[in-house]
């Protein structure tokens, strides 16, 4: 299954739904997910946030996007989340998590802090690659690899963008 295809199908399509009332909106898209990766899918809307459950022969992959975003019930324990960054999608799939927040600390912070309480929780870095406004730092614990993408977006804060996956 092609996750970004599910991704970027959900989200055009609640763009282009905006008109359509909620109920329409939420089975235009049921059907549209259903086609583009051949299983069940679900949609929730509400005001603050959409949720999809898309359920296929690979596996579930469960998306929340929006305003009221919580981590998966899943996600694991020994993974560091930025304390008070503001969750604006998480995805739950076979593959792993992504989870993508804001917050308003200043990058250096939050890089020091994801260095410092990964290794506390057992994880190894393996590689940190730092562009300027954009940093990379990869980790790896137990056959898994968490990749966290730290991006200075000026005065609309700094994206935190974490992604679990087993290898």
């Amino acid at each position: 299954m092609n996750i970004i295809k599910l991704v970027s199908l959900s989200l055009l399509l609640s763009i282009w739904l905006v008109g359509c009332g909620e109920d329409d909106q939420e089975k235009t898209m049921e059907k549209q997910i259903e086609h583009a990766t051949g299983g069940e899918a679900d949609v929730d809307m509400s005001r603050e946030s959409i949720s999809i459950t898309s359920k296929t022969d690979e596996g579930e992959v469960k998306m929340q996007v929006g305003g009221n975003v919580a981590l998966p019930d899943a996600f694991p324990e020994d993974v560091f989340v930025y304390p008070g960054a503001k969750i604006e999608s998480a995805i739950q799939m076979p593959e792993g998590f992504s989870v993508n927040m804001l917050s308003s600390d200043k990058k250096d912070r939050i890089t020091e802090s994801y260095q410092k309480q990964m290794a506390k929780k057992g994880w190894t870095m393996q590689t940190s690659m730092d562009m300027g406004s954009q940093l990379m730092l990869i980790f790896e614990k137990n056959e898994r690899a968490a990749n966290v993408a730290i991006v200075d977006e000026g005065s609309d804060g700094v994206r935190i963008s974490l992604t679990i996956s087993n290898n």
